[in-house]
């Protein structure tokens, strides 16, 4: 009975993606986006289909060509492959098919699971979460490029609702959320503290499969790259410091402090201010595991900080920072409406600020002005009294926030 269900399910899936995938390359015809996705489905071809490095000059070039309509002139963005060999596993299936279908495929499959997956996650979330999550302006940028981010951020989300989840996850969904964490390491710069803190809850909680399957995945993830292409960590670090060099990948926060302060007076002070950042994130660590500290609240500033050491890039990279705002709206959103006024009110932010980008001489750092959107919320979210924020209520149900004591006067 339960085969059937899951095959019915999957044919379910299956169908509204093959219809959405009709309507989209219908409407998109030849003009077709995803620049990112374009990266991903040539290096996909170049390894799969015609046995090439997807690090080679010969693929980098085909890139700037199907980008630029020309070979990139120095110091343009180059669009060289600049990920680890597995990554391309996902894509795999895509490489075997024209472009514009691949895209238009991509393009739905990445819509319909962000839908679902908020409704698995938060099944009791108002129905507006599903649609709206799709215009906030990182996820829809991001899904016009095709970037991996989207998917990633699927992948944290599924991540966020099994692990944190209302009952202990099997054994076997323990390993799939392994494989799934392993993989999603492909792009570090977005998963990396996040991934620590997966690991962290995991050991507090002997999630035991779940780390196991990450640590063996990851080790088979890179045997299967170097299989794959032997010398691709040499070519890939080539690749990288190509990209640093061209697109001059300032972290976030030193891209901020770089309109008050020379190079070098910015750099040491983000070296201050990254000091004191990580050092409340080891201490309110430490805190939530002696279970006075809400979970919550630890994933919203491992938010902000991924974002803040980030290199700076495409707007879509702020995924990593309004993740946690959106499980805090998924978990409480139903009962507080100044929670879907201030969520709305992020997405008209974004797209004013969109519009303010588009402006002949836009401010240097404007887009990435939502991060003063979401710091009030993060000091609200780490100040609140514990108690008043949503719990995650497997783990915080087995260990149970403490209230502070009063003293006597």
């Amino acid at each position: 009975m339960r085969v059937r269900k899951a095959v019915f399910i999957i044919l379910i899936l299956a169908g509204a993606v093959a219809a959405l995938s009709f309507a989209v390359h219908s409407v998109l015809q030849k003009n077709i986006p995803g620049v990112d996705f374009f990266n991903y489905y040539s290096a996909g071809r170049a390894l799969f289909i015609e046995g090439r490095s997807s690090y080679s000059p010969e693929v980098t070039e085909t890139i700037q060509m199907g980008i630029y309509n020309r070979l990139a002139k120095p110091g343009e963005d180059q669009f060289a492959f600049v990920h680890p060999p597995y990554q391309l596993l996902l894509f795999l299936p895509f490489s075997y098919l024209s472009f514009d279908w691949a895209q238009a495929i991509w393009l739905s499959a990445n819509i319909i699971f962000i839908t679902l997956g908020i409704l698995i996650v938060f099944p009791r979330a108002p129905k507006w979460l599903l649609f709206s999550v799709l215009f906030l302006y990182p996820f829809s940028f991001g899904l016009i490029m095709g970037t991996v981010a989207v998917f990633l951020g699927l992948l944290a989300l599924l991540l966020y609702g099994f692990i944190l989840g209302t009952e202990r996850p099997t054994p076997t969904l323990q390993i799939v959320l392994g494989i799934a964490l392993a993989w999603a390491t492909c792009k570090p710069q977005f998963i990396w503290l996040y991934a620590i803190l997966f690991a962290i809850i995991a050991l507090k909680h002997k999630f035991w499969f779940f780390l196991a399957s990450a640590c063996c995945s990851f080790l088979a993830f890179l045997a299967v790259s170097f299989l794959l292409i032997p010398d691709w960590l040499p070519q890939l670090l080539e690749n990288v410091t190509v990209y640093a060099q061209t697109n001059q990948s300032w972290p976030t926060l030193i891209n901020f402090l770089l309109v008050m302060l020379p190079p070098q007076a910015a750099r040491l002070a983000s070296l201050g201010i990254f000091f004191v950042l990580f050092i409340l994130l080891f201490y309110w660590t430490i805190r939530w595991w002696k279970g006075k500290f809400p979970l919550l609240s630890l994933l919203a500033w491992c938010g902000l900080l991924t974002y803040l050491v980030h290199p700076h890039s495409a707007p879509y990279e702020q995924i990593t920072m309004i993740l946690p705002l959106l499980f805090w709206v998924g978990q409480s959103a139903r009962k507080n409406s100044k929670i879907t006024i201030y969520w709305f009110g992020g997405i008209l932010f974004y797209w004013l600020i969109f519009g303010l980008g588009r402006l002949p001489h836009p401010p240097r750092t404007v887009h990435d002005w939502p991060i003063f959107y979401y710091i009030p919320w993060i000091i609200w979210m780490v100040s609140r009294p514990a108690n008043s924020l949503p719990v995650v209520q497997f783990l915080e149900r087995r260990i149970p926030i403490h209230p502070r004591k009063s003293t006597p006067n």
